[in-house]
């Protein structure tokens, strides 16, 4: 029971720094007139990833400074969704219709996390999550808390330790590394299990992505309903959901960029600069969560 009311809290906190940003960007995005809910789901996936790697280069220059921004983000987030919700100017129906992916990814998050330490192990988290679902997995799960460690107490002084198997900070991209930075500012652990739980939290953005995807695409609630279940009860989303190397998180964006183009508005929206350079974010955030991105996006 304790294990179980520690993780409500870890994973009930995570949600909050990591979904903060994402709300504000879209109640921001829909005061200014946005309408289109995959569109605005897009723009807070992507303002979420530009908050991270922002906190990873913040980190970079100075550790002070990386703290500094990850406690501006979640104020200037508060700020931001109380402002919008003052003016009064976004219509209830467009919120409850962004209420129901954010509530879907959140559940998800909760489902991975206590279907993954169902059987305990919050003591090597990291550990357990190469054999919970799969076969031995090699530790690339380890790469991110290994090297946001480095980066937290460091910056750029210095040069990063070679993770075991010689793989070094330059050789995996660092949008993951940077998620965990912005938010190890509101307190850590030992054990990795904060580590554990970004890292699964963030994955399931796969949950935000897919739904903008589905709605753009003009699928049926009750389609929709039953192809999120299928997805979430999937080897590919239990297994990379709760192994956290970066898999799921560059799918995630990619899913989004593919709602700004699918469905009538684009016919609108491929005339917007603005337009151009969220698709241009959400791919390059991809490419920063994981470099086998770029075959996605050839191909």
């Amino acid at each position: 029971m304790a294990d179980a009311a520690r993780l409500l809290v870890i994973l009930a906190l995570h949600l909050v720094l990591t979904g903060l940003p994402i709300l504000a960007a879209m109640l921001l995005a829909a005061d200014a007139g946005v309408r289109r809910t995959p569109l605005l789901l897009a723009i807070g996936m992507a303002a979420s990833g530009l908050v991270a790697i922002v906190a990873f280069w913040a980190f970079y220059a100075a550790p002070l400074l990386g703290r500094s921004f990850g406690y501006l983000v979640i104020l200037g987030s508060l700020v931001a969704v109380a402002a919008c919700w003052r003016r009064g100017k976004i219509d209830r129906g467009l919120l409850g219709e962004l209420a129901v992916p954010l509530a879907l990814w959140a559940l998800g998050s909760a489902f991975i996390v206590y279907l993954g330490f169902l059987h305990g192990g919050t003591g090597d988290p990291l550990g357990l999550s190469t054999t919970r679902f799969s076969t031995q997995l090699p530790s690339d799960n380890v790469m991110p808390s290994w090297f946001a460690d480095w980066f937290f107490h460091n910056g750029h002084r210095g040069t990063p330790p070679v993770f075991p198997g010689d793989w070094l900070a330059s050789d995996r991209p660092p949008l993951q590394v940077g998620y965990q930075l912005a938010e190890r500012g509101f307190g850590w652990d030992a054990t990795g299990l904060r580590g554990q739980v970004i890292g699964i939290v963030v994955q399931q953005f796969w949950v935000l992505g897919m739904w903008a995807l589905l709605l753009a695409a003009g699928i049926g609630r009750r389609a929709r309903g039953l192809t999120m279940a299928a997805l979430l009860v999937s080897n590919v989303v239990i297994v990379h959901g709760f192994y956290v190397w970066p898999k799921l998180l560059p799918a995630a964006f990619l899913l989004a960029a593919a709602a700004v183009i699918v469905g009538s508005g684009w016919r609108e929206l491929r005339f917007d600069p603005r337009a151009g350079a969220l698709l241009g974010a959400l791919v390059a955030l991809a490419l920063l969560a994981h470099g086998a991105t770029r075959r996605a996006t050839v191909s």
